[in-house]
């Protein structure tokens, strides 16, 4: 049972591997007056290795024990606990944290605190992909007016050059093309019928003439 800084506490698995040297064996002989190895760990080991926690979890928040700051506390104990057993003849080889236990209430409120950071974060997500979507639309009608606006500004200057390229003598010249070389009927005599090149591009059989003074 481990107390936090809030005066909260917590169920924390611990497991310590360790040993005693050929060097150490005669201390920890002397220290303990030849007990049992196994009344020595289920006493002073124990105590000790839950005390060293105790402290150490002591100086920090809930949230550093559970979260980042574990290798903290991890390393923290290890040092600790080397230290105090070394004074006996021990040496701490590793420290390891396993699972963390909370109470009810505090892993409620863990769980809710947690759910409400993700549906926090899926809608920053949501609405920023809503923002790259509402920009690429707005590029998407600005391309497509662009786009219209060039092909009006080319199609009225070919329109601008057509009309300027239609001058008089380019429409007479293109009225003899289709003239088909038939003269147009008329009737009279004397003057030779003057000829309205204009009327010829659409000549294909009877035609249409004037005469000079009739």
């Amino acid at each position: 049972d481990l107390p936090t800084k809030e005066g909260q506490h917590i169920r924390q698995d611990i497991s310590v591997t360790y040993n005693t040297s050929q060097e150490k064996a005669a201390d920890v002989f002397r220290s303990f007056r030849g007990a049992e190895i196994g009344d020595i760990e289920s006493t002073f080991i124990r105590r000790t290795i839950i005390t060293t926690a105790q402290n150490a979890a002591g100086q920090m928040s809930l949230t550093d024990l559970i979260s980042n700051q574990r290798g903290q506390l991890q390393g923290q104990i290890q040092d600790n606990l080397q230290h105090e057993m070394n004074k006996m003849g021990f040496v701490v080889d590793k420290v390891n944290l396993g699972a963390s236990h909370l109470p009810d209430a505090i892993e409620k409120q863990m769980q809710q605190k947690m759910a409400a950071q993700q549906e926090a974060q899926q809608a920053e997500y949501e609405l920023q992909r809503q923002q790259t979507l509402a920009k690429a639309k707005v590029a998407e009608a600005e391309g497509d007016a662009q786009a219209t606006l060039v092909k009006a500004k080319a199609q009225a200057e070919a329109n601008k050059l057509l009309q300027e390229s239609l001058t008089p003598l380019l429409i007479q010249n293109k009225a003899i093309d289709k003239w088909n070389g038939t003269l147009p009927q008329f009737t009279g005599g004397g003057a030779v019928p003057f000829l309205n090149l204009r009327d010829l591009g659409g000549v294909s059989g009877e035609g249409h003439s004037t005469v000079p003074g009739h």
